[in-house]
């Protein structure tokens, strides 16, 4: 419809848009349409860019005749449509926690990318018990239209947190005004005589407000160092060596294995089941069992089992045949034995099919006996092994006297085997020599030297 005058038509924007009709040169909450004709004009319409999380809504877009025109079709009453525009949101409500202090304490704190909100968990840091507490920062991460109020938590009784600027309050409060005002927080770790190793709990922050937005929580793992110590293993992943894998530990009052018993807040896996014993070989407290020869195809062995004078105990043990990294319940070679002697040597069954190569064992001893491959036991000491199942060597020649045919009295015998071979491996006393006249045993000396990747032994009477 031809206008017969000019016609001024207001746009208004409500607090969401604001609006431009110079092609987006310049936008305001208002701005004033001229017609004088029925070619249209264009009204560019952006959001405001607020720090509020809103998700997805509206922003309306009114329009009114400005004064009345001579043009009596186009009064101040005309009713004109509204504009209803949708309006993607780029603010999340959450927690900024950072682990690092602000540049400067008390201003606002720039987002950045390691920030963690409430869809996320935040960067590990480490707590130890009985030792100092720890500070982090908290911040939300978009304006708040009401208070909010975050509520420090720990989980499992593990924790304590609280505001590091009034340690009478287990809450922070934060507002419009101050939201990315990063606040500290004091966490410590409870002080309790609980052997748990390395353990992880959580830091619990809740967010309750009348804005819909901010209620929620956001669960900062934390890593809890334990001050109380225990005797451990030290078998390697995916053996039941730490607290977290359910590893054996006791603590470290009555019998125990050998000459020596450490140590240690958790267990520490390693590949040849030692690494407890730190750098200095003299601490080695892998010194109370000794494993003879096993052998593939055998059907018995023995270990030698060593305590202290006067002590007693009962020995639960295993070894793992079918290197799985598991030592199952039929895999036990000892069940509850009792041993009351400084050095006792205890037969064990060897199950059928057990071939050749390295495995590990695990031995436990204790008062009560009945122990399982894991868990806690009051006392004694658990020791885990690096042990070899071999294939039993074949002597290649035995040479009598260097080979001459005098044999009016034998001096020396030399025994050539097919392979290499660790005697230790194989029996505490492998070779014995007997007088057929008079029965008794013989004594040699024994020189052992390798040849081509075979072992030989001389031995001289």
């Amino acid at each position: 419809m031809l206008p017969s005058a000019s016609i001024q038509i207001a746009i208004h924007a409500d607090e969401q848009t604001q609006i431009s009709v110079d092609g987006g040169a310049t936008f305001a909450p208002s701005q004033i349409l001229t017609f004088n004709d029925v070619g249209p004009k264009t009204v560019v319409i952006h959001a405001i860019d607020d720090a509020v999380a809103e998700e997805i809504h509206t922003g309306v877009i009114t329009h009114s005749v400005v004064a009345a025109s001579s043009d009596l079709r186009f009064p101040v009453t005309l009713s004109i449509p509204d504009v209803v525009a949708t309006i993607g949101d780029n603010d999340t409500a959450g927690l900024d926690i950072q682990l690092a202090p602000p540049v400067n304490e008390g201003e606002p704190v720039a987002l950045a990318a390691s920030s963690t909100s409430s869809e996320g968990s935040a960067s590990l840091m480490e707590i130890t018990e009985q030792g100092d507490a720890r500070t982090y920062w908290i911040a939300l991460t978009s304006q708040p239209r009401r208070e909010v109020s975050v509520l420090l938590r720990g989980s499992r009784g593990q924790l304590v947190a609280y505001d590091a600027s009034n340690p009478g309050n287990d809450f922070l409060t934060f507002n419009s005004d101050n939201w990315d005002t990063p606040q500290a927080v004091r966490a410590t770790a409870v002080d309790d005589a609980v052997v748990e190793g390395v353990h992880e709990a959580m830091l619990i922050h809740h967010t309750i407000s009348a804005d819909a937005s901010y209620h929620g929580s956001l669960l900062s793992p934390v890593s809890i160092i334990d001050n109380d110590v225990a005797e451990f293993g030290d078998a390697p992943l995916p053996y039941p060596t730490m607290v977290k894998d359910l590893g054996a530990f006791h603590l470290a009052v009555g019998p125990f294995l050998g000459d020596k018993r450490d140590t240690e807040i958790d267990g520490t896996p390693s590949a040849i089941a030692s690494s407890d014993d730190g750098a200095d070989p003299l601490n080695n407290d892998e010194d109370g069992v000794q494993f003879g020869g096993i052998q593939v195809g055998a059907t018995i062995a023995a270990v030698n089992v060593l305590l202290q004078p006067g002590s007693s105990g009962k020995v639960d043990a295993w070894i793992d045949f079918d290197r799985d990294g598991a030592w199952e319940e039929a895999e036990r070679i000892l069940d509850s034995i009792g041993v009351d002697q400084t050095i006792q040597t205890l037969n064990y069954l060897l199950p059928q099919g057990v071939g050749e190569g390295p495995t590990y064992a695990r031995v436990r001893l204790s008062s009560e006996g009945n122990l399982e491959q894991t868990g806690p036991a009051a006392d004694g000491e658990v020791e885990d092994y690096l042990v070899h199942i071999v294939t039993a060597p074949t002597v290649e020649r035995v040479v009598i006297n260097h080979g001459s045919p005098q044999r009016s009295s034998i001096e020396t015998v030399t025994v050539t085997f097919d392979r290499v071979v660790d005697f230790n491996q194989l029996s505490d006393d492998p070779f014995q020599f007997v007088n057929v006249d008079t029965g008794q045993t013989v004594t040699e000396a024994a020189l052992i030297t390798q040849d081509q990747n075979r072992t030989v032994v001389q031995f001289s009477f």
